[in-house]
C-alpha cells in the first residue's frame, strides 16, 4: 500500500477546508444540500493505494482524447473525481447519482469524497483504454488555480509512486495544443 509519507504530505501541502484555495466570491463558496454526503458513496470510493483502476471503470477511447483537449480538459461522462486525504488518493466517478444533491443530482462533487471535511488536494482523473491516466487539479474545493507548481509536481509524483506511471498532465497538454 502506498500510503502518503510525511515527506509527501509536506510537499503536497496541508489538509485544507473546502474552498480554501477558491477564487470564487465567498457567497459561492458554500457546500450545498447533499454535497457533504459521504455515506451513500463510502462503499464505492476507490482507494487508489496502487495503480488499480476503479471498479467498472469507464475508459476514454484513444480518439476521445481530442475531445478532452477540445473541452479544456473536461469530459464529464468519463471523469473521476479524486482527492488526497491524510492517507491516500480516493476517487469516484463524477456521474454518480446523488439524490440528496438538490441542484445537480446526477453528479457527486469533491466534498462527497471527504464528507465535507479536509483534504490536501483534489482534481479530476481520466483513464484511457491505452493505459494512460490523464490528471488535473480542477477542483474549486481542494485544488484549483491557487496551488503552487511545487504542490502540483508533488501531487503528480505521488500518483506515480502509487503506480500510475503513464500519467499525462492535462495542464501541460492544454498548454501544448
Amino acid at each position: 500500500m502506498a500510503e502518503l509519507t510525511q515527506e509527501e504530505k509536506d510537499k503536497i501541502g496541508p489538509l485544507i477546508a473546502p474552498f480554501s484555495r477558491s477564487n470564487k466570491k465567498p457567497e459561492l463558496c458554500v457546500i450545498k444540500d447533499g454535497e457533504s454526503e459521504i455515506e451513500p458513496f463510502i462503499n464505492h470510493l476507490h482507494d487508489a493505494a496502487s495503480d488499480e483502476e476503479p471498479e467498472n471503470v469507464v475508459h476514454l477511447k484513444v480518439e476521445e482524447v481530442e475531445t478532452l483537449i477540445a473541452n479544456a480538459g473536461r469530459f464529464e461522462e468519463k471523469c473521476y473525481l479524486w482527492i488526497i486525504d491524510d492517507k491516500s488518493i480516493k476517487m469516484l466517478k463524477e456521474r454518480t447519482r446523488n439524490v440528496k444533491r438538490t441542484h445537480k443530482p446526477n453528479c457527486i462533487c469533491h466534498t462527497n469524497l471527504t464528507g465535507g471535511e479536509y483534504a490536501r488536494m483534489g482534481g479530476e482523473v481520466f483513464f484511457c483504454e491505452d493505459g494512460r491516466v490523464f490528471l488535473n487539479p480542477f477542483s474549486d474545493r481542494y485544488g484549483g488555480r491557487n496551488i503552487t507548481d511545487e504542490q502540483w509536481e508533488a501531487t503528480k509524483d505521488y500518483f506515480k509512486n502509487v503506480g500510475y506511471t503513464s500519467l499525462v498532465d492535462i495542464i501541460e497538454l492544454l498548454q501544448t495544443t
